[in-house]
């Protein structure tokens, strides 16, 4: 069932993502969202994700498409409801129960209830559940699991990010968090003094008269059997895979 501060945005484009977010499990059957931070849980999740690319894909290009489809599981409607509502979901790992699909990847996400009113936060306080909350915990234990940079699932993280605020730009000029957010990514330091890890992660260039879209990192999609550059790679071409 969908949780009542999601109805809002039921009717639009976004519908799909906001019914990814679910109100709280009662069969016990979903796991806490802290099981994915035990690495044999995630190894055992990207193992089962990663049967539909052969017998033995590249764990890089499996944990980041995995990550892909969890990231679309929550992120896109917690910050929907960021963004238009100036609500703020309980979207940290500690607080969730995951539903999981079963080819391994995230198919939904249980929250304990609506969350709360965003109060005269700013860009750093307004996104913190999601990123340190959320992002921050999951990112190192998976890159250890990987053995691929963090700076690639920030960058998924972040090429989504910035892909749903342009949609918002584009449906609501007016929507409530859309200069916190632009203001965060444009932001090379957190207020903690930390470096923060979305920062600017889209580039925007000029090419045969077109503005082109670019990820400032690839996602290695390349690596897996059957899968080629996606339209926002940095990368001029596929590049040659050695032989192991």
């Amino acid at each position: 069932m969908t949780l009542p501060v999601l109805q809002p945005l039921l009717g639009g484009p976004l519908g799909p993502y906001a019914r990814r977010l679910l109100a709280p499990d009662t069969t016990g059957e979903a796991p806490p969202g802290t099981r994915l931070l035990e690495p044999e849980t995630l190894r055992a999740l990207l193992a089962r994700f990663g049967t539909r690319y052969g017998d033995a894909p590249d764990i890089r290009g499996c944990a980041s498409l995995w990550f892909k489809h969890h990231l679309a599981a929550w992120l896109v409607g917690g910050l929907a409801v960021n963004l238009l509502l100036d609500h703020e979901l309980p979207l940290s790992l500690e607080d969730i129960a995951i539903r999981m699909a079963a080819g391994g990847e995230t198919e939904a996400v249980h929250l304990p209830g609506n969350g709360k009113r965003l109060e005269e936060l700013d860009a750093n306080q307004r996104f913190a559940v999601l990123t340190e909350g959320h992002l921050a915990p999951l990112i190192g234990v998976l890159a250890k699991v990987s053995r691929a940079s963090p700076r690639l699932f920030w960058s998924n993280a972040g090429n989504l990010f910035e892909n749903v605020l342009c949609q918002i730009e584009q449906a609501m000029p007016g929507a409530p968090g859309l200069t916190a957010a632009r203001a965060f990514l444009a932001v090379r330091d957190l207020s903690s003094g930390r470096p923060n890890p979305l920062f600017a992660p889209i580039r925007y260039i000029e090419q045969d008269g077109r503005r082109i879209r670019k990820r400032k990192v690839c996602c290695l999609r390349y690596l897996l059997p059957g899968l080629n550059l996606c339209s926002t790679c940095p990368l001029p071409s596929l590049p040659r895979i050695s032989a192991p």
